[in-house]
């Protein structure tokens, strides 16, 4: 059953992506940049992931079962909804539903962008935001092993780096979108999806390998994490996993 839910939730977003890509092929033409315009509105497509990635990260003893932790990877668990194919699913859900937007987009006779190096540039830039999201998720879980508590800290941690900062640095650039040299702006996450008035191809494709390997990294010390916790045993729910043969 969950392998089919998840079967499914995986269909109707690639659809709903093609969909997107292909509404937005006329309006990618009217841009003096398409490429970057196809790039940013298939990135800000993904916030969609918001309502998800969090949930995928979650684990902990406080839920069923089949929310105990289970791996930090593994391919053969991704549709079975357990803690170990949680990122192998997180990556089908953002990879796939980009090139499900590219595939819709170019299926649209207006389409004029091609799968190209600057598009990739995007498509790294998207997985590795949700990658970082996701890890410090997982981190989350692998201090408190409570699924909630870490489903709040993974969607908290997105207010902070990505809706809290706008504001703070409108206040000290104020003429962020028409600016060319290098400011404080820069040090946002989502930095090459402003409008601006040059291509951020390059500043995507290094932020997104940034955010990956951050959240690779994260999401390695998450597993060690939960290794140490467990073995300290002052978390209440130590008891229950230092028994369990997961």
């Amino acid at each position: 059953e969950v392998q089919a839910l998840r079967l499914n939730g995986l269909l109707y977003y690639l659809g709903l992506f093609g969909f997107l890509g292909y509404s937005a092929a006329t309006v990618s033409t009217m841009a003096s940049f398409p490429v970057q315009t196809v790039g940013q509105m298939m990135a800000f497509a993904s916030s969609i992931l918001l309502f998800i990635a969090p949930n995928l990260s979650a684990f902990g003893y406080d839920s069923e079962r089949r929310f105990w932790p289970s791996g930090g990877f593994s391919l053969s668990q991704t549709l079975s909804g357990r803690p170990g194919g949680a990122l192998p699913y997180l990556l089908l859900l953002s990879v796939g539903g980009c090139l499900s937007y590219l595939l819709g987009y170019v299926c649209n006779p207006a389409g004029t962008v091609k799968l190209s190096p600057e598009i990739v540039a995007y498509i790294l830039f998207v997985a590795g935001l949700w990658v970082l999201i996701f890890a410090i998720g997982r981190f989350a879980s692998s201090l408190t092993l409570l699924a909630k508590t870490a489903r709040s800290a993974g969607a908290v941690m997105f207010m902070v780096l990505v809706l809290l900062p706008p504001a703070l640095l409108n206040s000290l650039v104020p003429e962020q979108r028409t600016l060319m040299s290098f400011s404080a702006w820069d040090f946002y996450l989502l930095r090459p999806l402003l409008v601006d008035t040059q291509p951020r191809f390059g500043q995507a494709g290094l932020y997104g390998f940034l955010m990956l390997a951050a959240g690779i990294a994260i999401h390695i010390a998450a597993e060690k994490q939960l290794a140490k916790t467990i073995h300290a045993g002052t978390n209440p729910y130590a008891s229950i996993a230092a028994s369990q043969t997961i």
